[in-house]
């Protein structure tokens, strides 16, 4: 083998692509260790939560907030240990939550750097993808984009209204000082991405249009839970939420992603003297 052709060795990428995930994993762990577990924890009775976290409950729902972004982003890098070829989408997914969840960062005084190297990280995690090569978002599956609809609209109201708080906050509230409306609106651009890139044909589409239901899901349960929270929904549109996102789930369940050609069997029936050597 020639010494220049070390992108073109079957070695390359898949070796690479380890080594990103495993950097990507570590991140998941330093980075975003405490927002996992206190995800789950702003879901605990009150006195449990102080307890664990002083001053939680009047968090409760940013805690949760934080929690789905960082979850989501953690289960995009998890589901790449098996049958990554066919989970190309989560890991373009990844890569958008973290873009948008450092911009939210950039809001606030929570922004640490670790951020851009989580970019960097899932950047080169997409380029070194398995089945990067021949992916493509086309056709689209119309069922699924047309129920995306109301999931989107709701992302883009909450995500300019939580935006908007964020930028025209002060310093005396500390909602804006640690970034939690930027974290909300984080939260709503992930789950409307989610389910954009659930009705393309990447690999692994459906299982971000998963995502997003888990996602929208927990969070109109946490809204109906909670409705006297800062940033929660409130119990009538939290049921609105949470119909809508049991709808997309339905038509996840009845559409079928479209079939790629398999150009085996035809280059199988070629003479042996005209195929490519």
């Amino acid at each position: 083998m020639s010494t220049g052709t070390a992108a073109t060795d079957p070695r390359w990428r898949p070796s690479r692509f380890a080594l990103a995930l495993g950097f990507i994993l570590l991140l998941v762990v330093v980075g975003l260790g405490e927002l996992l577990f206190f995800g789950v924890a702003a879901w605990l009775d009150p006195a449990m939560l102080e307890s664990l976290f002083p001053g939680a409950e009047a968090h409760r729902m940013h805690g949760i907030g934080h929690g789905i972004v960082a979850w989501t982003i953690a289960l995009c890098t998890v589901v790449q240990l098996w049958r990554a070829r066919e989970r190309f989408a989560p890991a373009v997914l990844g890569l958008v939550a973290i873009s948008i969840y450092t911009l939210a960062a950039l809001l606030s005084v929570t922004f640490s750097g670790l951020e851009v190297v989580g970019i960097v990280a899932f950047a080169a995690l997409v380029w070194l993808h398995p089945a990067r090569q021949g992916a493509s978002v086309l056709p689209i599956r119309p069922v699924t984009l047309v129920a995306s609809v109301p999931l989107v609209a709701a992302g883009f109201i909450l995500g300019a209204t939580e935006l908007q708080q964020q930028l025209a906050g002060t310093a005396a509230d500390e909602h804006v000082v640690f970034g939690h409306y930027g974290i909300m609106a984080t939260l709503a651009a992930t789950g409307a991405a989610a389910a954009l890139i659930a009705s393309t044909s990447l690999p692994g589409a459906r299982t971000t249009g998963w995502l997003a239901v888990v996602g929208i899901v927990a969070f109109g349960v946490a809204s109906i839970l909670f409705p006297a929270s800062t940033s929660s929904l409130g119990v009538g549109p939290g049921v609105i939420l949470l119909a809508a996102a049991m709808a997309f789930g339905a038509t996840l369940l009845i559409s079928q992603p479209a079939a790629a050609p398999d150009p085996g069997p035809a280059r199988d029936a070629m003479p042996h003297n005209q195929r490519a050597t």
